[in-house]
């Protein structure tokens, strides 16, 4: 591959169609962190990680750091990029065992003499599958084999990680329990990870940075706290079908942690943390956060993310008798929030009236 001069970031453009659909595209993303690409379907987004897999060539650019995997001269193929890729379904080996699929994933990485920057102990730690490890990949459930998926992809060395809506095809339970896991890897390993969704909640709640997309083109870029809330009023939230509906609350501030840059307000008698906020200690400060991006958990969490924690109570349930849709009003102090959710959710969870559930919300922004 080519060398460049130093190139902190990931830059890629493509421009071209397939069949009666064009992409007209560029972004870059930092060297670590989660960036997801947001969109309803047909936007694009599953193109552009083909592209960037080498999968499907279309004109463009791809630099990784100083690495030219794509350009106008430079076509690099599939396999000699060093790219881990983990699907909606985990394509796993039937054949081998789960320890024999992690380790195909290592032998890999030998073969093209990559260093090891992620080590198989450390990988099967944080993933949490030992257990596993002796096990027939059939015997295992989805959310199973996708942290299987995860675990090779991750043990073949990848320079960039395209994840492609791994959490579309599994339950509640296994959505939850791979959350924590991507969690976990976004903050002990530096590993730059392209995430593709089109569901708010996990970009919410996993995303550094956002790049939303429709009908092929980008229409917002940025951190992801600054820009969620620019798309509540965007024509993108109702292509999805989904209301983003914002939430405000007031806050005061209780103390400010100058080591690590952070805030800490009081609410009701509950804490927040958030990102310095230049208010002095004691003002009442209104903060927002949106529907979409909160999670429901019946029982205190053992595993805490970057998202702050609120303790609810469930005030009501009510049941949409023709969309079998449930809507669940929570009682947050003095506030009242309505979440719609499915009936087999509120199983899992076992909701019913004045239960109390832990809140967990991604994303809490102060209105300035």
């Amino acid at each position: 591959m080519n060398k460049m001069l130093k190139n902190k970031q990931i830059d890629v453009a493509f421009k071209g169609s397939i069949g009666d659909f064009r992409l007209d595209i560029e972004f870059q993303m930092p060297l670590n962190g989660i960036t997801a690409l947001f969109g309803p379907s047909g936007c694009g987004k599953t193109t552009i990680l083909r592209c960037l897999a080498g999968l499907h060539q279309m004109p463009g650019k791809v630099i990784v750091e100083n690495e030219i995997w794509q350009n106008d001269q430079i076509f690099i193929k599939t396999h000699k990029r060093s790219v881990g890729y983990i699907f909606q379904e985990a394509n796993l080996f039937s054949h081998l065992t789960v320890q024999q699929n992690l380790l195909y994933g290592a032998k890999r990485a030998r073969l093209h003499n990559l260093k090891e920057t992620f080590h198989y102990n450390d990988v099967i730690e944080l993933l949490g599958i030992n257990h596993l490890l002796n096990r027939s990949t059939l015997s295992l459930s989805g959310g199973e084999r996708q942290r299987v998926a995860i675990g090779r992809a991750i043990l073949a060395q990848p320079r960039l990680l395209l994840m492609d809506e791994p959490l579309s095809a599994l339950d509640q339970n296994s959505k939850e329990g791979i959350l924590a896991c991507f969690q976990r890897l976004h903050n002990e390993f530096s590993l730059p990870i392209l995430y593709v969704s089109h569901d708010i909640k996990e970009v919410s709640l996993l995303s550094d940075r956002i790049i939303a997309l429709e009908e092929g083109k980008k229409i917002k870029e940025g951190i992801t706290k600054e820009i969620l809330p620019s798309l509540s009023n965007n024509r993108l939230s109702k292509s999805i079908g989904e209301a983003i509906n914002k939430i405000d609350i007031i806050a005061s501030v209780k103390e400010h942690d100058s080591n690590h840059h952070m805030t800490i307000l009081d609410f009701q008698g509950q804490e927040i943390i958030l990102p310095w906020i230049n208010e002095k200690q004691g003002k009442e400060v209104t903060l927002s956060f949106l529907t979409d991006s909160i999670s429901i958990i019946h029982g205190h969490p053992e595993i805490r993310s970057s998202a702050n924690m609120l303790i609810a109570y469930v005030e009501n349930i009510e049941l949409d008798p023709k969309s079998k849709i449930s809507e669940i009003s929570l009682n947050l102090g003095t506030k009242f929030i309505k979440l719609k959710t499915t009936q087999r959710q509120l199983n899992v969870l076992s909701l019913k009236k004045n239960t109390q559930v832990f809140l967990l919300i991604a994303n809490i922004f102060h209105n300035k």
